[in-house]
């Protein structure tokens, strides 16, 4: 079973697009070469699944869970007409080791000789659940004539929420036969997976490409910490909260560091106009691995040393107590984050015995070219960011009276020094950031 998304378009510029509007080989070539890709769950809560999933009918099978929900609908994209047949959706028993029954709806349409099948899957469970497969039984009449697997690959469905797919059947289906699709859905604890962060929607507008609607939704990570391969899903239902179409989008890899904001752009397949339309995304949490930068203060020459190594700082602490005083953690680098991939460079200063620390390339070969005399290259320290968006500073003060450089992360410590040390340090802006 493939997956197919819409549209995307991330930061990364890599946009892909799958659209209706395309002639059926092209469209059938996406739906078998693209991988399946990992749906999250939408952020809408309440005490009870919404109520698309206890309205109408679902065929002519009623499903434990849901009730039934018609769906005999025609719809023409672009040229492409697909005719939607009663779709069956049910709960059957066969979940495996490790999982649990989850409910499912939706509808199906032909693409050529292959069956579409998108829908919903609702978390009813206490716990959260991921990685949902999905299973598909295609009969005609009583004859089952074509089963298929996939998944949603859901990163965090929270109980009580719901979250959209879409499948294409890999084995085709002659168009117009007259069939009834049954699906099942069975979630796992999420145990791969880190608990996702849900993105905030900040902004959403809709817009008409070769005559279907496109809708570009800017989310942004309000977290802590930085997310990496973002998904959105979302789903337009009319005014009988049936469902129209899905929404999908996913940018494998892209980062999100915290604050920054991600566009999507996610395109509809039919024509019907929505009464409703929800868009939702989430990320994965990128692990922090947090390597501490310890402090010292000079009391001889008035400097301050900073040191990544833990064995270093043991050493200053235990045999140089009488120079340097221990002054603790001056900030940390997020090891994992991959935003932090620039050297940080280290010179020692012969004549003062101080330290000097830059990540820029240009600034240390000039160094090293004109000042050999005076810096000894260390080499590099620890990595670091050198662009802003997302990271925290680190801010660089030169000490008049020594010849050494000062850097801290603390804004109210940058402005003290300003204010109240001018005299003795000035200000050099910003030396370069870090990613937590």
């Amino acid at each position: 079973m493939h997956f197919v998304g819409d549209t995307v378009c991330g930061k990364s510029g890599g946009a892909k697009r799958a659209m209706f509007a395309v002639v059926f080989g092209a469209i059938l070539l996406a739906a078998l070469l693209v991988p399946q890709l990992a749906m999250a769950a939408t952020p809408r809560l309440g005490t009870s699944l919404p109520s698309i999933f206890s309205r109408g009918t679902i065929g002519s099978v009623a499903s434990p869970s849901l009730g039934t929900m018609s769906s005999l609908k025609t719809f023409s994209a672009a040229g492409v007409t697909s005719s939607h047949e009663v779709a069956a959706m049910t709960l059957d028993s066969t979940s495996g080791s490790g999982e649990v029954q989850i409910p499912s709806m939706g509808n199906f349409f032909w693409v050529g000789d292959y069956l579409c099948i998108q829908g919903l899957v609702g978390n009813d469970q206490s716990s959260p659940v991921g990685m949902v497969r999905l299973a598909f039984t295609v009969k005609s009449a009583d004859t089952t004539i074509a089963t298929d697997t996939g998944w949603a690959l859901i990163y965090n469905l929270v109980p009580d929420n719901i979250a959209s797919y879409t499948d294409y059947m890999t084995l085709p289906v002659p168009t117009g036969t007259a069939v009834t699709v049954f699906v099942s859905a069975f979630g796992t604890i999420p145990t791969e997976y880190p608990t996702a962060v849900d993105l905030t929607l900040v902004g959403r507008t809709e817009t008409v490409i070769n005559g279907l609607r496109a809708y570009s939704c800017s989310f942004r990570n309000d977290s802590r910490v930085a997310v990496e391969s973002p998904v959105a899903g979302g789903w337009e239902l009319n005014s009988a909260d049936d469902l129209i179409d899905t929404l999908f989008d996913y940018d494998d890899g892209l980062v999100i560091n915290p604050g920054e904001t991600w566009t999507s752009v996610v395109q509809s397949t039919f024509n019907d106009v929505p009464t409703t339309v929800d868009t939702y995304a989430q990320a994965l949490p990128i692990p922090v691995t947090d390597l501490p930068i310890y402090r010292f203060f000079n009391r001889n020459n008035g400097s301050h040393f900073y040191t990544a190594s833990a064995g270093e700082r043991d050493t200053v602490i235990a045999q140089y107590s009488a120079t340097f005083s221990y002054e603790g953690r001056a900030y940390g680098v997020n090891t994992t984050n991959p935003y932090n991939n620039a050297p940080l460079y280290r010179f020692y200063n012969k004549k003062n015995g101080s330290h000097f620390y830059t990540a820029s390339l240009q600034e240390r070969n000039t160094v090293i070219a004109l000042w050999g005399a005076t810096y000894n290259y260390e080499g590099p320290a620890y990595n670091v960011c050198t662009y802003s968006a997302g990271t925290t500073p680190v801010y660089r003060f030169y000490n008049r009276n020594n010849g050494s450089h000062f850097y801290t992360v603390s804004v109210d410590e940058r402005n003290t020094v300003m204010a109240a040390y001018s005299a003795t340090y000035s200000y050099e802006g910003v030396a370069f950031f870090v990613a937590l």
